[in-house]
């Protein structure tokens, strides 16, 4: 499979996702805006990793964000790294900072969150590089559906939504997703919302209708 490029134009990283989701692709994505870059380790479709060159998504910052080192251990395990030419992970595992288990798990978190922000781009540039890549023992994969959905909660406007569902006039909505992750939707978009009106086969414009509220109803979907 050849490299795949092009600009992120509004909507253009959830296609990308989607598109790297449905067909199990495996590979780097780069995404740049700037001198900001991002590369996510995909495998059959998952970020598996995620790097990111801004100091306040280090994994360090991180961890002191969250309360599990303090700055003056991070300093010190930043100089140990550094001197020794080690991964900041070895060095906090090996000086039992922090446990293993906990740690993918603050990574994970943090993989997610760098991609979030770029959602949020209003520009920039998008490389993939097909590459037959495996995922570490024990990684925390991300779920990309659960983060299409907050990061479309996060960033996208109603009109640009408009836009998208009504290619789509006409067609019934989906509702597989719905025993999985009406929770996380939920907890995006408070009740009342959609979710209520997906008993029966039915299309957007007539949700839209029903909610009296196409903006707010066009974002959902």
């Amino acid at each position: 499979m050849a490299v795949q490029s092009g600009r992120l134009e509004p909507l253009k990283l959830f296609k990308v996702f989607r598109s790297m989701l449905d067909r199990r692709m495996s590979g780097v994505l780069t995404v740049k805006r700037g001198n900001v870059v991002k590369k996510a380790h995909v495998v059959h479709g998952y970020p598996v990793r995620v790097a990111s060159n801004v100091p306040q998504e280090s994994l360090g910052w991180a961890l002191v964000e969250e309360g599990l080192i303090s700055s003056t251990e991070f300093q010190e395990v930043e100089a140990q790294r550094q001197d020794r030419q080690q991964s900041l992970e070895s060095v906090i595992v090996g000086r039992n900072l922090v446990a293993p288990q906990r740690l993918r798990a603050v990574e994970s978190r943090l993989g997610r969150r760098r991609l979030l922000d770029a959602f949020g781009w209003p520009d920039g540039t998008f490389v993939f590089e097909p590459a037959d890549l495996r995922a570490d023992k024990g990684a925390d994969v991300i779920d990309v559906v659960g983060l299409l959905m907050e990061a479309a909660a996060r960033t996208l406007g109603p009109e640009l939504c408009d836009r998208f569902v009504s290619a789509y006039q006409g067609r019934v909505v989906g509702t597989e997703w719905m025993a999985r992750y009406g929770e996380t939707f939920d907890a995006l978009f408070p009740p009342p919302n959609v979710r209520a009106l997906l008993g029966r086969p039915i299309s957007f414009d007539d949700i839209a209708m029903r909610m009296a509220d196409r903006g707010a109803a066009a974002r959902q979907l």
